[in-house]
């Protein structure tokens, strides 16, 4: 990580922390009741996921994480480290669909460009269509489609 400042998600099913850091500090941190399982209850009631629901989750999202904005305005992370099943799913996606073999490597790169492709066809699928993109694992395919709002 260096000196320059990284934000670490760890999506859960009742919480997400974020931290901003680097190799040296912790510059801020904090946990937010807004973990997928309840964002799903909450907010994927149609699938595909509606555009009123959507906008409905960017809303919450946005009134929830406003002290995370300012910090990220602050301290300027310029990588985002994933910590769950959804990253690593979305990054076996994006390894699969580069045709880069998936590794045990926990620091396999997913691009900001990787991530908003997937996301956008994530968001638009159902539940069946979802499960046929090449890596999605059945155990996430409900709720990877909120947990991929989180980042972004």
């Amino acid at each position: 990580m260096g000196t320059s400042n990284s934000l670490i998600v760890d999506v859960g099913g009742g919480s997400v922390e974020f931290i901003i850091g680097n190799h040296q500090n912790i510059q801020w941190k904090d946990s937010f009741e807004i973990g997928a399982q309840r964002l799903m209850d909450k907010f994927h009631l149609h699938d595909p996921i509606l555009d009123h629901e959507l906008e409905s989750l960017n809303s919450f999202l946005d009134t929830q994480l406003v002290s995370l904005v300012s910090a990220m305005e602050r301290y300027q992370p310029e990588t985002l480290v994933g910590s769950s099943g959804s990253f690593d799913t979305l990054s076996h996606i994006h390894c699969l669909k580069l045709g880069l073999e998936k590794t045990d490597d926990p620091e396999q790169l997913l691009t900001k460009e990787g991530f908003q492709e997937i996301h956008q066809k994530i968001i638009l699928k159902n539940r069946g269509d979802r499960l046929k993109i090449p890596g999605m694992i059945e155990m996430r395919v409900d709720m990877i489609v909120v947990a991929s709002k989180l980042p972004t």
